[in-house]
């Protein structure tokens, strides 16, 4: 490719792509679920994705409640679809920081505590009780690898823009892995849909929106954002840029143009929300539609957390 440019017979004139990973395809990761037999062998007995989230220094994976329970959100009483029974450990596949092409697979992540309460955090709606669960939680995790330094990108490392509002008909990107891990290509899938529904609406009384993506397994839990193009500009310029305090003119003026224009391209992201599937859901599935959670609800879920649950008293 380098040398296209050089020979007027190539119709590629310059090199198309870059060597470069989006930093969103490093912030979903591949979440494998492990059940302990009796005869104490770990199976692996599904998969999800999810994204890590740091909250008073401390590391969380967020993934959704259906991933970690192995169970219906609507009756959780039962299992979902080929998952035989409740996963009790997961492991988080994890580039190195010398090869981020590599990944590695972290130690087992135990679910449940030694008096088999489970360790994630969920959350519920103020008001009455309800019997819904609000399919999202978030599980402790230490990811540190004093030998391997692992390369841990968390939610908030993605390049952020606030400018633009949740609306119906707006594109989203769904980042994650239906296909699970594939040694030939670690990172996950960019899969596009749109809001389906008005997101300002509770959809069966909670915060949740539809999109017009079918759920697929090992897509739930991916977080999903608005994507708009951005260039990778110093902090100085995007502080300028950001100074709501100054004139359109004076930003005009104080701007260094040359940075501006040779600055390279990213993806500038905005959290939209977890994505969570159809659980099975005919109607859904019939429609190709899935399930969306409102990205506030993972701030709820550190807000106003309550101990996990399998919400088998239900």
């Amino acid at each position: 490719m380098t040398g296209a440019s050089t020979n007027p017979q190539n119709i590629v004139r310059s090199p198309i792509i870059r060597n470069l990973v989006d930093t969103a395809s490093r912030i979903a990761y591949y979440i494998a679920l492990f059940r302990t037999t009796v005869e104490g062998e770990d199976r692996q007995i599904g998969s999800g994705t999810g994204f890590i989230h740091r909250r008073d220094g401390n590391d969380f994976l967020v993934t959704c409640w259906h991933v970690a329970s192995g169970r219906n959100p609507k009756k959780p009483t039962q299992f979902l679809p080929g998952c035989p029974a409740e996963p009790t450990s997961l492991r988080v596949h994890i580039p190195l920081q010398a090869n981020p092409h590599q990944y590695v697979i972290s130690p087992p992540i135990p679910l449940y505590s030694g008096d088999g309460a489970p360790r994630w955090i969920e959350t519920a709606l103020g008001g009455a009780p309800t019997n819904q669960v609000i399919d999202l939680v978030a599980i402790p995790v230490d990811l540190s690898d004093e030998k391997h330094p692992l390369l841990i990108t968390r939610i908030e490392d993605a390049a952020w823009h606030e400018n633009t509002y949740l609306r119906i008909g707006r594109d989203v990107i769904i980042v994650g892995y239906p296909f699970g891990m594939r040694p030939e290509n670690p990172y996950p899938i960019w899969k596009r849909g749109f809001v389906a529904s008005e997101p300002f609406l509770l959809v069966d009384g909670m915060p949740k929106y539809y999109v017009d993506s079918p759920g697929r397994p090992g897509m739930s839990g991916s977080p999903m954002f608005m994507v708009s193009p951005g260039r990778a500009v110093s902090k100085a310029t995007r502080d300028l840029l950001e100074d709501k305090s100054l004139s359109p003119l004076a930003i005009i003026q104080q701007i260094d143009v040359e940075e501006l224009m040779g600055a390279p391209e990213i993806n500038m992201m905005q959290f939209a929300g977890v994505y969570a599937g159809s659980f099975g859901e005919s109607k859904l599935e019939e429609m190709r539609l899935g399930i969306a959670w409102h990205a506030a609800m993972v701030d709820r879920l550190f807000n106003h957390p309550v101990a996990g649950s399998t919400h088998l008293d239900g």
